[in-house]
């Protein structure tokens, strides 16, 4: 049997299905989408650093609907050539959720087998070597990138459009990129390394807010932090290298006891007040008991330790525990999330918080990150008014990092240090007047700018 004209698909993996009695005859035009279904369910699985992933039935039916009726036969090839497993419940059973945003789908849980990894790891750093190498490959993605822009219409939302346009413009420095993908010799990171380049070079990235946590998860954000060195875009005739980060020192713990004074508040107004129909902003107008104002000084305590622009309230921390900054930092990275209550961090903020750590408690700690995420850093940084601010300045361009950016200018922009500053302000100031504190901002200069040579 031929094989099916595509150059992501190898001729290794054309083979392996084709033996299949599924993909006989006309059958295999099914080839291709199911190395795009596997290969997106691992290229999310590396990229997010998870297991599984959750898929939509009617997403999966819509890659094969044109050849046939049903999905599953499909599913159940693969898993019979032991290329794809999904998750089992608890009783041993395929895990099946119903679908709150698609009335008509449900979703199950998706990763490919070892053996499947490896057949797409080798797939698709051949398919990178055509992209870099091959001038017919690079001019079909070019186009067919391209048009895939034009076809896009503007959503409304401000952060949304200009982080696609921006994405859609980002390019990079080929040797600096093939540098630090053969300097890496983690597996997961190399496999990172190669699907962030694919994804910016054939422009098949996501772009959209998540409801959950208000962040625009997309292949610059999630990309390996050493790899962003090599890009730049290319605007009104000019390079704008990454040239800077700005972000908030320690963003999800700066926010932590207003998330949880606001969310405690608007749930647990005390006996003493009839005043129902406040809103959690709004508590700082009433007079409570003793024990109240003892609860609203540990607020005052967190945010001067966490908003303290001379000294870091990891250092503090680790001095405290015995132990050290970075672990402190991964302490910090579990502890906001984790319910169990047996992360260090917890006893220390439970012996030194007592009141917060209580109201924490019935909050549901598992989601503490999520909605900071949604209601603090999101509002902060993905915010259509600063986005505009940023548009107004001539010469740059920014990235979204999450809790920070990346920042795009000219190297013989003289102006850019002030810039830099009056972002940082803007950030600082907008941060005082929604949430009533000003974090510590930080920026540094990227490291081993790329030289833009190819394009």
């Amino acid at each position: 049997m031929s094989k099916y004209t595509n150059a992501k698909v190898s001729t290794e993996f054309n083979d392996l299905l084709s033996a299949h009695s599924l993909f006989h005859g006309d059958n295999y035009k099914l080839i291709a989408p199911c190395h795009y279904l596997l290969n997106y369910i691992y290229r999310d699985c590396v990229i997010k650093k998870r297991e599984y992933m959750f898929l939509h039935s009617k997403w999966i039916q819509d890659r094969f609907h044109s050849h046939v009726s049903a999905y599953r036969p499909v599913i159940d090839a693969l898993i019979e050539l032991e290329l794809l497993k999904i998750k089992p419940n608890q009783n041993g059973a395929e895990s099946y959720l119903h679908s709150e945003d698609e009335s008509k789908s449900f979703t199950k849980a998706y990763k490919v087998t070892p053996k499947c990894a490896e057949m797409l790891t080798a797939d698709n750093k051949e398919w990178l070597r055509k992209l870099h190498s091959d001038p017919q490959t690079r001019t079909t993605a070019k186009r067919c990138k391209a048009q895939k822009h034009r076809r896009l219409n503007p959503t409304g939302d401000l952060i949304v459009d200009t982080t696609r346009d921006n994405l859609f413009s980002l390019r990079y420095d080929r040797n600096a990129a093939n540098a630090v993908l053969t300097a890496t010799t983690d597996e997961n990171r190399a496999n990172n390394i190669i699907y962030s380049l694919i994804n910016i070079e054939t422009g098949d990235f996501e772009f959209e807010r998540h409801k959950s946590t208000g962040r625009i998860y997309n292949a610059w954000n999630m990309m390996n932090s050493q790899l962003r060195a090599a890009f730049f875009i290319r605007h009104n005739n000019k390079t704008l290298f990454n040239s800077h980060v700005i972000d908030l020192r320690a963003a999800h713990p700066v926010f932590w006891a207003i998330y949880v004074k606001n969310s405690y508040y608007s749930n647990n107004l005390f006996n003493n007040t009839n005043n129902s129909n406040y809103s959690p902003n709004q508590f700082s107008i009433l007079h409570y008991v003793t024990a109240d104002e003892a609860f609203l000084a540990e607020v005052e305590r967190w945010n001067a330790l966490w908003c303290n622009p001379t000294v870091d309230p990891r250092d503090v921390i680790a001095a405290d525990l015995n132990t050290s900054k970075d672990n402190v930092k991964a302490l910090l990275n579990t502890a906001i999330n984790d319910g169990r209550n047996a992360n260090r961090l917890h006893l220390w903020i439970k012996a030194n918080f007592p009141r917060l750590h209580t109201a924490w408690q019935g909050l549901g700690i598992g989601q503490t990150g999520v909605n900071i995420s949604r209601l603090y850093e999101s509002r902060l940084i993905r915010d259509n008014e600063f986005q505009a601010f940023i548009n107004r300045m001539d010469g740059v361009k920014v990235m979204d990092e999450h809790d920070g950016l990346s920042v795009f200018s000219s190297p013989d922009d003289t102006e850019i240090e002030s810039k830099i500053e009056s972002i940082r302000a803007y950030i600082a100031q907008s941060c005082f007047d929604k949430f009533g504190i000003k974090p510590v901002i930080k920026s540094s200069r990227v490291a081993g700018l790329s030289n833009g040579s190819q394009n």
